[in-house]
């Protein structure tokens, strides 16, 4: 065959597998997975049973959680029952915090996600005591099969809130202070965009204003996936979406009165709604194993709901008095191609000194004339510098704070990505 024809087979080979499997704007495979989110009431967990721990592993192993956020847990030990218990392998969580009554947490699936930091925003003088429960924040990103490549993956920030409780004026006011804190400190951290935010907000309507305060007020606004605004409390109309509570008699400290409040959210910024990368998958968003026929009543009475088999339902009214809520989220991972044929030259850079002071020396190693752009970006993936690179270029991040940036190289559809670390 002449060799211009089998140049030719080649690259419409490549315009080929670029059609069928690409993005085309960034040249990579767009292979996805499912992200599964749980939030979950645990009943101040461990308190004096702690054999409850084997009921949530029924749970847990049932709904399979990738993002778990709970609330209500007492103390350390209880936040390692649930992980090493109710858990198990391929978990992890983030370092408990300790703080005025019970406590959210956070735990994630290792294979999936990996964690970047955690913190608590403090609440206090929001209550008439003065002092209030933390609202935890966790920022997981996702660790796709060729981050070691690309580095450039998504990030998701985890919010769990555990509002007062009880219906007086004065609750109501003291869930706005918390909530208007919450929004206050997240409008401070622009890089905050992928929201998962909820819990136990115990709000009672949707026009109370701490709740419209999570959807309206600061940079970020937060919205109800499912969009069932109303009064919810003691209003057969949302039967459905109700989460507390799972009993009529009391038990292990637990509620009563049946299921007649929605008090457990998930809510999502437009960003997850609206998404491409990471989106909501519409109609996964679910009170676990609410069939909308409890009203008033508990969660075992019949008519048994056909939604779960029965010792997952028997271990959630034996758990705790609240239903968890769930909702799945589809991710598209990033992975590059490759582009090794004969005439194919591969992304080779070093970079020195690492960690660095400022000047960064770049070794373009390739054997060719042509230039290869570059960029430099904060972990929010904002860029910072951008150029061209050949040869040996010398990169001034003297301007720049002490931190870690993220250096890409592109050429064609193949891109690299290295760390680097600049110390002051």
């Amino acid at each position: 065959m002449h060799p211009l024809i089998t140049h030719l087979m080649k690259h419409l080979s490549k315009l080929f597998l670029l059609f069928l499997g690409l993005n085309s704007t960034t040249g990579l495979f767009a292979q996805k997975d499912t992200l599964r989110v749980v939030y979950y009431n645990l009943l101040k967990f461990p308190g004096s049973t702690a054999d409850r721990a084997d009921s949530f592993k029924v749970i847990f192993d049932y709904l399979k959680p990738d993002i778990l956020c709970v609330t209500e847990l007492l103390n350390e030990s209880g936040a390692d029952l649930i992980l090493n218990t109710s858990l198990g392998t391929n978990y992890a969580r983030t370092p408990y915090i300790d703080g005025f009554d019970t406590e959210t947490q956070v735990y994630y699936n290792t294979n999936k996600l990996g964690m970047v930091r955690y913190d608590s925003i403090s609440t206090a003088g929001s209550t008439s005591v003065g002092a209030s429960r933390y609202i935890g924040y966790t920022r997981l990103y996702c660790k796709e099969p060729s981050l070691g490549n690309h580095r450039d993956t998504q990030y998701v920030d985890v919010i769990g809130m555990h509002l007062t409780a009880s219906n007086s004026s004065s609750d109501s006011i003291s869930r706005y202070v918390q909530t208007k804190m919450l929004k206050n400190w997240m409008s401070a951290r622009p890089h905050i965009k992928f929201v998962l935010a909820g819990g136990d907000l115990n709000v009672y309507t949707d026009q109370e204003v701490g709740y419209q305060t999570l959807l309206d007020s600061g940079s970020t606004k937060l919205k109800d996936p499912i969009n069932r605004p109303g009064r919810w409390n003691n209003n057969a109309a949302f039967a459905d979406v109700h989460t507390q509570s799972t009993r009529v008699r009391a038990f292990n400290g637990g509620a009563t009165g049946g299921m007649d409040d929605r008090f457990d959210f998930i809510l999502t910024s437009d960003s997850i709604l609206q998404g491409s990368r990471l989106k909501y998958i519409p109609n996964t968003y679910k009170a676990v194993a609410n069939n909308g026929q409890l009203f008033n009543d508990s969660l075992t009475h019949p008519p048994l709901t056909t939604l779960v088999p029965w010792p997952i339902l028997s271990a959630l009214y034996n758990a705790a008095d609240h239903l968890p809520v769930y909702m799945e989220m589809e991710f598209t991972y990033k992975q590059v191609i490759s582009l090794t044929d004969a005439d194919a030259e591969a992304v080779h850079l070093t970079v020195s000194p690492n960690p660095t002071q400022g000047l960064l020396q770049v070794v373009d190693h390739r054997a060719t004339s042509q230039p290869l752009q570059y960029k430099l970006t904060d972990l929010a993936g904002k860029e910072l510098l951008k150029g061209n690179l050949q040869g040996n270029t010398t990169l001034d991040l003297t301007h720049l704070p002490s931190g870690l940036y993220l250096l890409y190289a592109l050429q064609d559809e193949a891109q690299t990505c290295q760390r680097i670390l600049l110390q002051h």
